[in-house]
């Protein structure tokens, strides 16, 4: 009775039986579910950025469960809850990760543009002189002292921290263009920075 009972132990604790076959299986998806996301970004498949986003996420919620198959074995075998317990523990990681590479992808179209960044853009449009010279106003969501200093150093007439409400984005436009109209009416006409 003893060595059944041993041997029934023994079969218990031994887990899942997984070959070579499923590793290799899981290790060529991984990799197939990894290049391609790099490969749509790299090759700009997608003119949209909303759609390459989405597919990227797609692909690593489907990576996600061929890491959960092929390399933690989970299936629906329950054993002891515990397999219950890792899918509620690795939604809630996929949840996480999703929500924070929205955020990091959201961030990054707030402070980058095509082509130029905002202070390149201002360092450009600096030298500009009189009428021709347009109104700059800075609207990022970096604002540390220091990003608002090296905007101003750039060029840019007024910086507006995001986020901000509709009414103050207007009301900073009106200030700006009352500032200017009074430099122009105050300069006399044929000078330096005037209208000819």
């Amino acid at each position: 009775m003893s060595e059944h009972t041993h041997d029934h132990d023994h079969h218990e604790a031994e887990g899942p039986h997984v070959t070579l076959k499923e590793y290799v299986t899981g290790f060529v998806l991984a990799v197939i579910l990894t290049v391609i996301p790099f490969w749509v970004v790299m090759g700009n498949v997608f003119e949209s950025s909303t759609t390459t986003a989405l597919v990227i996420l797609s692909f690593m919620v489907v990576q996600i469960f061929v890491h959960m198959v092929f390399f933690l074995h989970m299936n629906f075998h329950s054993e002891g809850g515990w397999n219950m317990l890792a899918l509620i523990f690795t939604l809630v990681l996929v949840f996480i990760t999703l929500a924070g590479s929205l955020w990091v992808m959201i961030s990054l179209n707030n402070n980058m543009m095509p082509g130029m960044t905002g202070l390149e853009v201002l360092r450009a449009c600096k030298d500009i002189t009189g009428a021709d010279r347009p109104v700059m106003l800075m609207l990022s969501a970096l604002a540390t002292r220091q990003d608002i200093r090296n905007g101003y150093v750039a060029g840019a007439d007024d910086f507006l921290a995001k986020p901000f409400s509709r009414e103050e984005l207007v009301e900073r436009v009106h200030l700006l263009l009352d500032e200017r109209a009074m430099q122009f009416a105050m300069t006399p006409p044929g000078s330096a920075g005037g209208v000819a």
